[in-house]
């Protein structure tokens, strides 16, 4: 996971380095292959402490708070993270105000 990481985020540099603006973002071409590669967002969530290991599926055990952690805890943590820092500033963000359009003179109709 950390490789992929790691990979994208010096994909995303590679882009915005030598790339240039499209439509959608940053775009490049690598001209050794023609592949094109675009700029992607990434949004990484994880918790302060990793307390669980890869196969404590019922649950384990703090040992600076003696609580015993449940998977279902970090799932509900990753849960408040993700909301506190993706959907409130981003998607809870006011929109940008409009301009609004011209009104149109009104014309007079003479009988």
């Amino acid at each position: 996971m950390d490789a992929d990481l790691r990979s994208a985020e010096r994909i995303n540099r590679m882009v915005e380095t030598l790339g240039h603006r499209v439509d959608d973002g940053h775009g490049w071409q690598d001209p050794a292959t023609g592949r094109l590669y675009r700029d992607v967002s990434i949004y990484v969530i994880r918790p302060e402490r990793r307390v669980l290991g890869a196969l404590e599926w019922d649950g384990g055990e703090d040992p600076s708070t003696e609580v015993l952690e449940m998977p279902e805890d970090l799932a509900d943590l990753g849960y408040r993270d993700a909301y506190r820092l993706f959907v409130e500033p981003v998607v809870g963000a006011s929109p940008d105000p409009q301009p609004r359009p011209p009104v149109p003179e009104r014309q007079t109709v003479e009988l």
